[in-house]
């Protein structure tokens, strides 16, 4: 709710110094906002004050906060008036606030479409000025106020006020805005129809008085600001909007106003000059000069993110240029710009996390900070002899990139929508099988891995060669293990490790490979399970095989194995073993879910095991271990491995803002080096032979996490009784692949 205009002047007008600065920060971050809290370090004079309230009601303005500044602004004004009726100060300078908090006042209102109001309470203040001898400011209302009658259609009214104005009496700025109300009342039209100012052929005098007048709130930038939007009006006409004649005419009104705002640090605005002007360059071929309007909102985007903490705020930022990553995929793609692909591919994906650790921390972090290292890859995959690849999901199309282990960046387009990846998603699980699904999903699935092959054949990629992967956007849900390739599938060629994307990949990757010499297995079965032996024994199988193989561990089993004796036991370097079920977020279908808060492990509480029917219904939440409940709890993985025995996944599902992150996420972030992560629910059968497979291969036989997961995958695939991928390619490597 917004603060009333008396709530705002009691606090700068009587409040202190803290009641202050607690208003400040609860405006939206500009740079007008840390020059008011500079302001208000100030001696308490009526004139600093007043200045404080100019700052944040520009500041307002600039983030589109118009309410809020139409508030600020009329508390400026009373406070300025009434302190220059009353001699409180220096009355020229309270002249000045009050004339430009007036203009600020009426900008906000404008803004918001609130003409009526405009003309209820104009007359006074131009009263006010005209009494006070501001001709300037006078004029300049005048000027709204018959702007304010032609939106409301009154052009009888708007006629009158108009020839009240004295053209000679204006400056020259004034003189451009008085010729285009002109207009305006002579054709007789809508707001869009005005005059087209043009910055280029003002006299020699006129030069001058624009170059003094610039910085000025309330002229240029109001101005300006309409400059930009009849442009973005042109560039939405369908056939105005791609024709190169008219773009080129609204060119130079851009770049003016780009810069202007840049200038005067109306980031909000700059931005929306930026984004026309790459509608405007794209459309006529200038791919490089489109690239750089979006390079300057992604970093002006940046730029603010990095100030803020409160997660609303930076999601709307985020999502006003809702497709920047999107167009700067597709123009460096064109452009065979792939080292600047790889990048933008890796920042949209930053963004979320980015999000994520801002929430979890209170602290800012941008995508720069996920993103900044990504030059050291190419030595890590050298090292490795291994390959990084990831996706990009568009509306029409996906991007792949391929970045070698010769440290050589491969790019390729794949021609599907993301509403056909979307249903290939919601069928890769078992229980959607022979539910009207193509013949062969894996091999609708190949293209994506089209690049792979022409590296294969180019020798670039070697067959036996090990392949992380990065995944996006619905595609997240699909296991590439089981992608028909070459006329078999993808885990007969190579090994394969999946990753959220570098940030993880770099980070894991500089630690050194550790093989963990202790385990910690945590046996949960429900209470429908509790008197079955078939089902107890595939929940205990998996640490009879950890302790043969390590012997050194810890047992956490039945009603005893809750949250607080899992944060109580030492889970570093450790085989983590999780023989409980998943969790999924209900209501998947409908979108509006968030993993990190619904998706989780079930385990005991309250010396209870779980009930499934209960839980299916929503009750007995507090049996649900989610990301989380990890997080606050800082449970500690570091250099651990994970095995999740059941589907408890989540970073598929869409969430407010993107696709937050789910367990495996949150056991990265803690500090776990890999994870065995099981894409749906398979049978405790199937389950039990791929975990001893994995377990004997990796710590036994001494084979790499990547190599030990790809034997148990094809030691499941050529056995007759686990033949079919809903066995052996239900389980996913992430993360340390060594």
């Amino acid at each position: 709710m917004l603060p009333t205009v008396e709530e705002i002047l009691e606090v700068f007008q009587w409040g202190d110094q803290e009641q202050k600065v607690t208003f400040i920060d609860t405006c939206p971050i500009t740079l007008f906002k840390n020059m008011a809290r500079q302001a208000a370090d100030k001696e308490a004079t009526m004139e600093n004050t007043c200045q404080l309230l100019d700052f944040l009601s520009r500041g307002c303005l600039e983030s589109e906060q118009f309410g809020l500044s139409e508030r600020i602004s009329e508390s400026c004004y009373l406070l300025a008036r009434s302190s220059c009726d009353l001699n409180l100060g220096d009355t020229f300078k309270l002249r000045l606030f009050a004339g430009r908090a007036t203009l600020n006042w009426i900008t906000a209102l404008q803004l918001q479409g609130d003409y009526k109001q405009i003309e209820n309470l104009i007359d006074e203040p131009l009263d006010w000025l005209k009494k006070s001898g501001d001709a300037d400011n006078f004029n300049l209302l005048s000027i709204k106020k018959v702007e304010s009658l032609l939106d409301l259609n009154s052009y009888g009214e708007a006629k009158k006020s108009f020839k009240k104005i004295v053209e000679s009496k204006l400056s020259a700025i004034q003189r451009i805005q008085y010729r285009a109300i002109e207009y305006r009342i002579r054709i007789g039209k809508s707001k869009k129809a005005q005059l087209p100012i043009d910055f280029s052929e003002p006299e020699r005098d006129e030069r001058e008085s624009l170059s003094s007048f610039r910085g000025f709130m309330g002229v240029d930038e109001d101005m300006i600001r309409k400059k930009i939007l009849n442009a973005s009006y042109l560039l939405a006409d369908p056939v105005k909007g791609m024709n190169p004649d008219e773009i080129e005419k609204i060119e130079p009104d851009l770049l003016y106003g780009r810069d202007w705002m840049k200038d005067h640090n109306f980031t909000a605005t700059e931005n929306d000059a930026c984004w026309s002007l790459y509608l405007a360059y794209n459309r006529t071929k200038r791919a490089e000069l489109a690239v750089e309007q979006l390079q300057r909102i992604r970093s002006n985007t940046e730029s603010l993110r990095s100030t803020i903490s409160d997660p609303a705020a930076r999601s709307r930022l985020a999502e006003r240029f809702p497709y920047l990553y999107a167009c700067l995929c597709t123009l460096f793609y064109d452009l065979g710009r792939f080292e600047d692909l790889l990048e933008a591919i890796e920042a949209s994906k930053s963004r979320i996390q980015a999000d994520m650790i801002t929430q979890i921390t209170e602290k800012p972090a941008t995508e720069r900070e996920f993103t900044k290292e990504i030059k050291e890859l190419p030595k890590i995959l050298g090292r490795l002899n291994s390959h990084y690849c990831t996706f990009y999901v568009d509306d029409e199309c996906v991007y792949s990139v391929i970045l070698t282990a010769a440290g050589k960046i491969r790019a390729s387009k794949i021609d599907i929508r993301k509403e056909r990846i979307a249903y290939y998603s919601s069928i890769s699980s078992p229980e959607q099988w022979g539910q009207g699904i193509p013949d062969d999903l894996p091999q609708e699935l190949s293209p994506f891995t089209d690049l792979i092959k022409y590296l294969l054949k180019k020798r670039e990629i070697r067959e036996g060669d090990h392949i992380c992967y990065s995944t996006h956007d619905a595609f997240l849900n699909i296991p590439f293990q089981y992608i028909n390739f070459k006329g078999e599938h993808l885990v007969d060629f190579f090994s394969l490790s999946q990753i959220p994307g570098v940030y993880a990949l770099l980070k894991i990757m500089k630690r050194s490979a550790y093989d963990p010499e202790r385990y910690v297995h945590v046996e949960v079965p429900s209470m429908q399970e509790a008197k079955d032996k078939e089902a107890l024994k595939a929940f205990r199988e998996p640490g009879e095989c950890l302790y043969e193989l390590v012997s050194n561990g810890v047992h956490h089993a039945g009603e005893e194995a809750d949250m607080d004796k899992l944060a109580g036991t030492d889970l570093k370097e450790s085989v983590v073993h999780f023989s409980v079920h998943g969790k999924l977020p209900e209501n998947r279908t409908k979108g509006n879910i968030d993993p990190y808060k619904s998706s989780g492990l079930i385990l005991a509480s309250r010396s209870k095991l779980p009930d499934l029917v209960l839980l299916g219904k929503g009750i007995g939440e507090e049996h649900r271990i989610t990301p989380e409940k990890i997080m606050k709890r800082e449970l500690n993985f570091s250099n651990s491995h994970i095995t999740l025995q059941d589907s408890v996944g989540g970073p598929s599902e869409r969430g407010r803002g993107g696709f937050p992150p789910g367990l495996e996420w949150a056991f990265l972030q803690n500090g776990a080096s890999s994870i065995l992560s099981a894409n749906w629910s398979c049978s405790a059968k199937s389950a039990t032979l791929f975990m001893n497979a994995f377990y004997k291969n990796w710590l036994e036989n001494g084979y790499s996490r990547a190599d030990a997961w790809r034997q148990a995958v094809i030691e499941l695939k050529n056995s007759e009784a686990t033949s079919d991928p809903s066995h052996w390619a239900a389980f996913s490597l992430i993360g340390d692949w060594r």
